[in-house]
Formats: structure tokens, sequence, C-alpha cells
């Protein structure tokens, strides 16, 4: 058996966000009326974000079977967040107090991204013509912050909490002649049915199967 061991440590720092802004309002003519303009432009926010974390992975070979667990740990801060998409001079109430620079100085946890995430693989041949795979992966839970909570600001809208999620998949392979497999597959073998993303549909167990030819 042969057994290997990779260890990944990451540091990410991203800058530069950039979206549409609501600024300053002006008066335009155009022959006899007058019309109030609110621009939005596309804007550098302020904010920075940092992820540091680790990722560990093994490979455990032994001929016949295969074994590929892994886990990543991460944790993820963002500075001079604000939720708002105006600057301080535009026409909307409290700008200036409510802006994109409000949150100039704060240092915040960001709980969209989960904190843990990890799986495995299990490859096993008995004998030529059969495979059997397995593979899971799991992630912690995140709550999830839309634009469109930013739009309506209501504590509701825009906001999904996404639950802890296991994931269990299956594979059958049988090799009936060079090139050609016959396979039956499950996806989703423990029948978990909350999101995996915002405001996706839930997924349920799923039995596939076919035919894959090789030429």
């Amino acid at each position: 058996p042969r057994l290997s061991i990779d260890v990944e440590l990451f540091d990410i720092n991203a800058q530069n966000y950039n979206t549409p802004v609501s600024s300053k309002p002006y008066i335009q003519l155009n022959g006899v009326d007058t019309i109030e303009v609110i621009p939005v432009r596309s804007t550098d926010l302020p904010l920075t974000l940092r992820q540091e974390g680790i990722t560990v992975s093994l490979t455990w070979n032994s001929g016949k079977l295969e074994v590929k667990p892994f886990i990543t740990l991460q944790h993820t801060r963002m500075k001079n967040y604000a939720p708002y998409i105006n600057t301080p001079d535009a026409g909307t109430p409290d700008a200036a107090q409510n802006n994109i620079y409000s949150g100039i100085g704060t240092n915040v946890t960001l709980n969209s991204t989960p904190a843990s995430f990890g799986g495995a693989s299990v490859n096993y041949t008995p004998t030529s013509k059969i495979n059997i795979n397995i593979s899971a992966y799991y992630y912690s839970s995140q709550t999830y912050y839309h634009l469109s909570n930013i739009v309506f600001n209501d504590g509701i809208r825009g906001i999904d909490h996404i639950p802890a999620k296991f994931i269990l998949n299956a594979t059958i392979a049988y090799r009936v002649a060079k090139g050609l497999n016959f396979f039956c597959s499950g996806k989703n073998i423990l029948n978990d049915g909350s999101r995996e993303f915002f405001r996706t549909d839930a997924v349920p167990f799923m039995l596939l199967g076919g035919m894959h030819y090789e030429f």
C-alpha cells in the first residue's frame, strides 16, 4: 500500500470590487421639460476580503482499492463593508450617513462561505470487469446575502440560510468488452433535499443508468 499526504495553506486578499452605485442627482433641460437625472455608475467599493485556510488531502492506494479524503478549513473576513449602493451625495434618504463608505474601519467575519468543506472518494476494482466508486462531500452552514438584500434592506429578502449538507453518491460499472461499459449511479443517496446555493431548487435522490463506449 502507498500513502501520500498533501497540505496546502492559502491566504487570499481580494479588493477592487465594483458595482452600479447611485450618485448625485442633477437637473437636465430638454426643451420645455425639466428632468431630474439620478445617475447610476459602476464604482469601486472600499470593501476588501481576506480568506485564510488550510487544505489537507490524503491518497491511499493498495492496488484494487484507492481512498482519497480531503478537508478544507477556512476563515473569511471583510473590511470596510456597508450594505448600501449609493454615494454620500446621492438623492436617497439619509445618504450622507448610509452610503458605500459607511463601513470604513469595520472588520467582521463573512458567513456566506463555509468554514469547513471536505469529502472523500473510494474506488474499488474487485475484478478487471467491475468498478465500484463511492464519493461524498460535506460543507458547514452558511448565510448567503444576495444583492437584492441591499435593494430591499428589510432583513428578509435577499437572505438565504443554507444548512450544513452531506451528499453521498455511488456508481457501479461493468465492462462488457473493451471500451464498452454499463453503469448504474445513485446521486444524493441520503435524499437530502436542502438547497446548496442561493434560492436554488432542491435536488432529490436520483437513480441513473446507461452505457459508455470509447472508440
